[in-house]
């Protein structure tokens, strides 16, 4: 029963009233807000937990008009105290980001963490979510080297979605897939956009690729589902030199679907979907969506060198999409 309606029924029968207060799942969105104020509402919140009896298990707080305020970190200091808190979702949608309070890393039991527009500082005490197997950041303020420290104190992750922008990436630190993948040897389904992808694949260095594609295979074998945004490449940036891939082997990289967004054909693209056709064997799906800037004639020319290029395996099948 959705939240809204328990707590409506709860004023009518002192019994489900009861029940209400033993809900171990918490869902506040942009349904139960429906234009209230934000700081009775966070307050209405806020008196929930301090009347609920039973441990919460799931705690959902994602609101698209939620902007960042101190109430937040009463209501994260609240649930901080139940150890049995297994999954947390916190999105906004406007204003600034939040910096998460330094009760947030004292969730130690959560298997899935999501969140939104925040800013994470982790404590130099904190030594991780050793549960975690499902992360999700969208728009997260965060350092490169401490995404990765944190990532290293998470080793059990098989979902990872990082969708941000070039502001939330506050360091320069030369960083590629070869350092993420090392602290995620169990990932299985990963989601990214064009900021984290421009990690390895912006300076287009074939060196550099080839080191990255061979450890996406020993570092990450267990990976099955791979999406990826694509940017559109300055033709002039583009590395002419041939690179001779055929050392690569990625026969224990169990990929299964392959995405990719905004796909052009530019030579580093088609150079990356050449070695992971030929060297797949277990692939099966594969979705290109081609970048709207891109003509039906160049994109029409492009489908047909994608048809010639070998595959490994013998069941995969291509779904394109040209605007």
């Amino acid at each position: 029963m959705p939240i809204r309606d328990a707590f409506r029924t709860s004023v009518l029968s002192r019994n489900w009233r009861y029940h209400c207060a033993n809900i171990p799942k918490l869902e506040f969105d942009d349904e139960l807000w429906q234009g209230s104020d934000e700081y009775k509402l966070l307050l209405d919140i806020y008196s929930v937990l301090l009347l609920h009896r039973c441990p919460v298990l799931e705690f959902s707080l994602c609101i698209s008009e939620l902007e960042s305020c101190c109430e937040i970190d009463q209501i994260i200091l609240h649930l901080s105290r139940n150890t049995a808190l297994d999954k947390f979702t916190l999105c906004m949608g406007l204003g600034n980001n939040h910096k998460l309070p330094s009760s947030f890393f004292s969730f130690q039991n959560l298997t899935h963490l999501e969140l939104q527009k925040c800013v994470i500082h982790p404590l130099a005490s904190f030594y991780g979510f050793g549960r975690l197997t499902s992360l999700c950041f969208y728009d997260v303020i965060i350092t490169k080297s401490t995404l990765l420290r944190f990532l290293s104190c998470c080793p059990k992750i098989k979902n990872f979605t990082l969708i941000e922008d070039e502001l939330c990436f506050t360091e320069s630190v030369c960083s590629d897939f070869v350092d993420l993948f090392q602290y995620l040897p169990l990932i299985e389904h990963l989601q990214m956009n064009l900021c984290p992808v421009k990690l390895f694949a912006l300076g287009v260095i074939p060196q550099k690729f080839s080191s990255a594609i061979v450890h996406l295979n020993f570092l990450a074998p267990n990976i099955k589902k791979l999406k990826l945004k694509m940017c559109r490449y300055n033709p002039r940036e583009v590395v002419s030199q041939i690179v001779d891939y055929s050392f690569i082997r990625l026969d224990r990289l169990i990929l299964r679907e392959l995405e990719i967004k905004n796909f052009t054909g530019m030579k580093p693209q088609m150079d990356f979907l050449k070695v992971i056709l030929a060297k797949s064997p277990m692939l099966g799906r594969i979705r290109l969506t081609f970048d709207r800037k891109i003509d039906y004639q160049t994109g029409f020319r492009t489908v047909e060198k994608l048809r010639e290029l070998q595959l490994a395996s013998s069941q995969a099948t291509w779904k394109m999409f040209i605007y």
